[in-house]
């Protein structure tokens, strides 16, 4: 395998880990647009929890939101792809480290 499909492999096993749902709703608690958008979306309760972000992006532009929420989703998808990069990131650097070494205590 190539480390091109590693890495492809990994993204996708990090986005199934955490879908653009899961993590939208784990973001209610922030004080800004992304938070609104979490809380608004968990009140609707019609965006189905395992969708894919191409879904999701279906779900509200089916929904007539306006100019405002469709930037607040945007940069909802955005900040999600980065946390699936550093997931991914973390996720490598893990595996590639050694194990720590334990000292031998008397």
């Amino acid at each position: 395998m190539t480390p091109f499909e590693r890495e492809r492999e990994a993204r996708i096993a990090a986005k199934r880990a955490c879908p653009f749902p899961h993590w939208l709703a784990a973001q209610q608690r922030r004080d800004d647009y992304i938070g609104h958008l979490a809380r608004a979306v968990a009140c609707d309760g019609k965006l189905p929890r395992r969708a894919t972000v191409r879904e999701s992006w279906r779900h509200f532009n089916c929904s007539g939101i306006d100019h405002d929420t469709i930037t607040a989703v945007m940069d909802a998808i955005n900040e999600w792809r980065r946390f699936i990069t550093n997931m991914v990131k973390a996720t490598r650097l893990c595996a590639a480290s050694p194990p720590a070494r334990q000292r031998n205590r008397p």
